[in-house]
């Protein structure tokens, strides 16, 4: 019980409350998540920060065990486009003691597992809204209880033999309902071969769908491991995707193409899906949003863990433009919050930002 009160602290604190998904602005185009979990941070790196040509995720755990110079290396991919995720605080799947995928445990996992990983996060500078549960195995109820605070949450499939071109979860499209999706494994342990692999690309160059894979470390020549995926196995991957025009998507941009997987409430105001884009960033005291592909007559800066704008928030008209920049000022006592950038037409939301920290 002590443990548990010490680090519910977290919650009090650090949650951010992401209860507003971002709305689903991006395309629906064929393509390809690539995610990596763990700390092979160097790695990533190497491979990842002198290309432009390809996005990835990387849902990093144990953030508080990083070296300074790796932290600059994730903010040197964040930097490039590429998504940092959560993977927890120190790796701990839901099914291992003392949580047990019980529905009583689901605070304590919080506690100890996802609010301390979010709080280290944003100590420098990184804002997570990705989570992909160590291990893979999820639970509707635990689903529910990180959402809020992670509302893109990524698991795994046991695939009993099965090749990737004929697992469905592995897939999604903008008409499909989702509260998550699942990976498959890409690693020189899983037994996946660039036979394979092509056909599941190709799978989702023909259906017009969005495939979700994951690795671990990625290996120079001539070392092996099972977490892994060697160098010219990557290579290949990435040129087979490319070959087949695929589209390169960041987690947070895949989980928002379609109707959000459920994961707003019931209370919400009804979002126009659009295929357009919306983005934020802080310039001194004002925040600068800029739209592309969405009419918008209205945009209010909203908390984070609020749903709509509310006639005391900073917001800017917008005179119906399909896109435009437009700097809207907050106050310096808003310091330190977690904001959503919302794009209304008339009285409905037709577009927002990801998260971002004024």
């Amino acid at each position: 019980m002590q443990r548990f009160i010490k680090h519910f602290i977290y919650y009090c604190i650090f949650s951010v409350g992401l209860l507003l998904t971002p709305v689903a602005v991006y395309s629906a185009s064929a393509g390809v998540v690539l995610t990596f979990d763990d700390t092979s941070i160097d790695q990533w790196h190497d491979f990842f920060a002198e290309r432009n040509d390809v996005k990835a995720t990387f849902f990093v755990s144990h953030w508080h065990t990083l070296s300074s110079s790796q932290i600059e290396k994730l903010r040197t991919l964040q930097n490039k486009g590429h998504e940092i995720g959560c993977h927890s605080y120190d790796h701990k799947p839901i099914h291992h003691a003392p949580y047990l995928s019980e529905a009583s445990n689901v605070n304590l996992y919080l506690a100890e597992q996802v609010f301390p990983a979010i709080a280290n996060m944003q100590a420098f500078g990184f804002y997570p809204v990705s989570f992909s549960y160590p291990n893979g195995r999820r639970t509707p109820v635990y689903d529910e209880a990180i959402r809020p605070h992670l509302p893109y949450l990524r698991s795994t499939t046991p695939n009993a033999g099965q090749t990737l071109s004929t697992l469905d979860e592995l897939y999604h499209n903008s008409s499909k309902r989702y509260g998550f999706l699942s990976g498959d494994g890409i690693d020189s342990g899983y037994q996946k071969e660039l036979p394979e692999i092509t056909a599941a690309l190709q799978r989702a160059k023909d259906r017009g769908e969005i495939l979700t894979l994951y690795a671990h470390r990625i290996l120079p020549a001539g070392e092996t491991h099972n977490y892994g995926i060697p160098v010219s196995k990557l290579n290949a991957v990435i040129d087979r995707a490319k070959a087949l025009g695929l589209r390169f998507y960041t987690f947070q941009e895949a989980y928002q193409v379609g109707n959000r997987g459920g994961a707003a409430s019931s209370s919400e105001a009804p979002v126009t899906a659009n295929s357009g884009s919306v983005s934020a960033t802080v310039e001194g005291e004002r925040v600068r949003v800029q739209w592309e592909g969405i009419s918008a007559d209205f945009i209010g800066i909203v908390p984070a863990n609020q749903s709509e704008w509310q006639a005391d928030m900073a917001g800017a008209n917008a005179d119906g433009s399909a896109s435009g920049k437009l700097g809207i000022t907050l106050s310096a006592a808003q310091r330190g919050q977690t904001y959503v950038a919302i794009l209304y037409r008339n009285t409905s939301k037709v577009g927002a930002s990801a998260p971002f920290r004024f």
